[in-house]
């Protein structure tokens, strides 16, 4: 008999209070036991059990809508008695070693259910970015759920909203809205393109908020995926003072402006608000001072891009942008070591969810000539430091079958991660490739995102040893030709097919935040000074030049990594670990889809083992739910 077994009801319940849990809403004993050898795995695997034996089930409220038996796994037999204080109490010290305040993270996760309950430090919603009083936005993304969009953004509902999306969902609900919501389908010239940015630009009288993350605005996508979102704020520029130049708004802000020059071919007329004519469209940027930027923009429009027009778009624009950063040995503070020294060893990771442009042609260590491509950019290093160019080792992280069905809804969890049979055999066909394939989950992660399936897209350079992050790119872009861009015409040409946005966050870019006073623009509107706050946002204040950057799950076990957090290195929230766990030779990478023999249509595959609900394959409600997850009609 387990150890759970033999619990009194007393015992029981003591227990899943321990691990952070609830029995209220357990009426039978047979659910309150179940709860407990729920109580007792999640302990189990915060204690660094290992994967194979012990499922971290850390459910979060939400979790106790589902019935509690479907939940539960059983415990390991050979685990052994477990001293819960012990691992309460070095749950907590783990918090205290590694999770900052929000405010200094470079990017944040979007919470989700599924996830630790010390993971809230981290993690924000799009609910609390988009909430107050706002002027006018723009709203941009793949896949969008009317009903989700209303409840979850409710803020955007009182103000005129721009909406860039090519679904015929999406115009037919803003038909409704009497003139409040305009559409507007961004040009896609091939079409096999798709407007796949995911970002929110918010106006109000003191400032702009920019957002840019990886969900697709569905319930699913925002609550049962792991999600990456960077935002920030910038100020209005003074009343009365010039409009500049496009090309004055630094990086971020000119980056920001071509796009949405080119995505919103016709600015949208939307009247007097606040007793002042508002275009919505790229000009609007010229408003706004966008000095303070922490991170670069990376984007990518559909076309065929030559001379100077290449070096905005895509993975050119990447390369362009990783070579004009200063040299790498700065954020280390070793001063006496040569940029050569601290980059020998530095690898790259790609952590995407969906796999395309896999081909057998050419060679990454010869796994596909387009991945060589997408790795040589990603593999520049700052002109500044003179070194030799090399394509970096590249980890690709991308989930085993087991861990979607182990997942918090079980096969569901990977309907956001498509990945047909003919791709994925390409990818074990090749030694070299599947050689680079990395899990998702790591037993003990302190971000507790073991069972939350990932959505979130991110592309890093790395040095092993000290774990120190030398970039990190978050967006929506996916491995892809359509996505990235690929080269033509002996490299003086690059074709991209469709819209993606994202973030490149540097040690460079975070010291230019930090050389600025923090700026929000809510808080000017709600009595705030914002004359004041203004005039704070652009005082530079004293700064390192570059700031080093370290996965903050690492500070808890690495002393390499811990002395740079001490140091004031910025801690990344990644949700995998800095090495990812390498496949075992009968791992057995994730397959959404198969081919059907003769008719070439893709289908769900039918999965061997069954989830925890007894299903084979994924069935995920995507549209008609709201922002609790409830039906509407």
């Amino acid at each position: 008999m387990s150890e759970v077994e033999a619990m009194s009801a007393k015992e029981l319940r003591a227990l899943i209070e321990r691990a952070g849990m609830t029995s209220a809403d357990c009426i039978e004993m047979a659910h309150v036991r179940a709860r407990a050898r729920e109580a007792s795995e999640r302990l189990a695997a915060r204690a660094h059990a290992p994967m194979a034996e012990t499922v971290d089930l850390t459910g979060g409220d939400d979790d106790a809508l589902e019935p509690a038996v479907k939940r539960a796994r059983p415990l390991a037999a050979d685990s052994g008695a477990l001293d819960l204080g012990a691992l309460r109490r070095e749950r907590e010290a783990r918090r205290e070693r590694a999770d900052p305040p929000a405010p200094t993270l470079p990017f944040r996760l979007l919470r989700a259910r599924g996830e630790g309950d010390d993971a809230r430090a981290h993690t924000t919603t799009l609910e609390e970015l988009t909430a107050g009083r706002w002027r006018w936005a723009i709203f941009s993304n793949y896949l969008i759920c009317p009903a989700w969009l209303e409840s979850a953004c409710a803020s955007l509902m009182s103000c005129p909203l721009v909406v860039l999306a090519r679904d015929e969902i999406v115009s037919r609900w803003a038909a409704a809205q009497g003139g409040r919501v305009h559409v507007v389908e961004p040009p896609l010239p091939d079409r096999y393109g798709t407007n796949h940015s995911k970002f929110i630009v918010l106006f109000n009288e003191a400032g702009m908020r920019l957002v840019v993350h990886t969900a697709n605005a569905l319930y699913h996508d925002a609550r049962d995926m792991t999600q990456g979102i960077w935002s920030q704020d910038f100020p209005r520029r003074p009343a009365g003072a010039p409009r500049p130049a496009p090309s004055a708004l630094g990086q971020l802000g000119g980056a920001l402006h071509a796009y949405l020059a080119r995505a919103i071919r016709a600015p949208v007329d939307l009247g007097v608000l606040d007793g002042t004519p508002t275009i919505g469209g790229a000009d609007a940027l010229l408003d706004f001072d966008f000095g303070a930027a922490g991170a670069h923009l990376l984007a990518s429009v559909p076309g065929r891009h030559v001379g100077a027009e290449m070096a905005r778009w895509g993975h050119v624009q990447l390369a362009r942008l990783l070579r004009a950063e200063p040299a790498l040995a700065a954020p280390l503070g070793q001063s006496s070591a040569t940029a050569s020294e601290v980059c020998a060893h530095d690898e790259l990771v790609l952590q995407f969810s969906s796999f395309a442009s896999i081909d057998k042609a050419g060679a990454m260590h010869g796994a596909g000539a387009y991945l060589a491509e997408l790795c040589d950019a990603m593999s520049c290093s700052p002109a500044a430091a003179q070194l030799p160019a090399r394509r970096l080792r590249a980890h690709i992280v991308w989930p085993l079958v087991d861990e979607v069905r182990q997942c918090h809804i079980g096969y569901d969890g990977g309907d956001s991660i498509p990945s047909n049979d003919g791709d994925m055999a390409k990818v074990s066909g090749s030694a070299a490739l599947r050689g680079c394939l990395r899990r998702w989950a790591t037993a003990g992660h302190a971000l507790g995102r073991q069972r939350v399936t990932p959505h979130i897209k991110s592309y890093l350079r790395f040095d092993p040893t000290s774990k120190r992050v030398a970039w990190v790119a978050l967006t929506s872009a996916n491995v892809s030709r359509a996505a990235w861009g690929i080269l033509e015409k002996h490299g003086q040409q690059l074709f991209i097919k469709s819209y993606e946005l994202g973030v490149l966050i540097t040690p460079s870019t975070l010291a230019n935040a930090r050389a600025h006073s923090p700026f929000d623009c809510q808080a000017c509107t709600l009595g705030g000074a914002a004359g004041d706050t203004r005039a704070a946002a652009a005082s530079p204040q004293a700064a390192p030049g570059a700031v080093a950057m370290v996965p903050m799950h690492e500070g808890a076990s690495e002393e390499r990594a811990r002395a740079l957090l001490a140091a004031g290195a910025a801690p990344l929230p990644l949700p995998y670990a800095l090495l990812p766990p390498a496949y075992g030779p009968h791992d057995e990478p994730w397959v959404a889809s198969v081919k059907l023999p003769g008719s070439g249509q893709n289908v769900r595959k039918v999965h061997a083992l069954p989830d925890a609900w007894g299903r084979s394959t994924g069935n995920a409600q995507l549209y008609g739910r709201d922002k609790d997850g409830r039906s509407v009609v």
